[in-house]
């Protein structure tokens, strides 16, 4: 696993909204603690993860399937109270992600 972190000030997650498009795989990460400061974003076809909080950006890049399904378990498991679903949107490829999610043992996070 690679882990990338920097601060981003001055930087809201709308950015982010923007940059990881449900197109190209990307799903938010819906928690009750989404706000402008926070927000966190995941793609099962790349095997990554993007959380940013309060200006603070961290990417994770996971070597196979089996550590992405292990770190977003962990991830879930971590937010349990606040955790909401996994948002694969309503972009074309929307079926190709929830199946996706679903071969990961994912799906019953999704939305």
């Amino acid at each position: 696993m690679k882990k990338d972190a920097k601060f981003l000030g001055n930087t809201e997650r709308y950015y982010f909204d923007g940059k990881c498009r449900a197109s190209e795989g990307w799903c938010q990460f819906d928690t009750r603690q989404d706000a402008s400061y926070f927000g966190q974003w995941t793609n099962p076809l790349t095997l990554e993860f993007i959380s940013f909080c309060e200006g603070d950006y961290t990417h994770t890049q996971c070597e196979d399937e089996a550590e992405y399904t292990a770190y977003m378990q962990e991830t879930i498991a971590f937010y349990e109270d606040s955790f909401m679903h996994i948002d694969v949107g309503i972009s074309a490829n929307r079926q190709d992600l929830i199946d996706k999610f679903e071969s990961l043992a994912l799906g019953k996070h999704t939305a």
